[in-house]
């Protein structure tokens, strides 16, 4: 079995882009890694911290 991890930069496109998979959800669904770290800019991170975006669309992927 392999183990893989995604490291990836979220882009304004993530989770959701118009009503498709952004390319982090479109990433954990064909490769399902076992563990996922996020870098976000200081845009990004307002964004997160306004509705926890990110964390929840990988938790209802999963």
């Amino acid at each position: 079995m392999n183990n893989y991890v995604l490291f990836s930069c979220v882009g304004g496109h993530d989770p959701v882009a118009s009503y498709a998979d952004g390319a982090i959800l479109h990433i954990c669904r064909i490769y399902k890694p076992q563990k996922v770290v996020l870098y976000l800019s200081k845009e990004m991170l307002g964004r997160q911290n306004i509705d926890d975006r990110y964390r929840k669309s990988l938790v209802l992927l999963q």
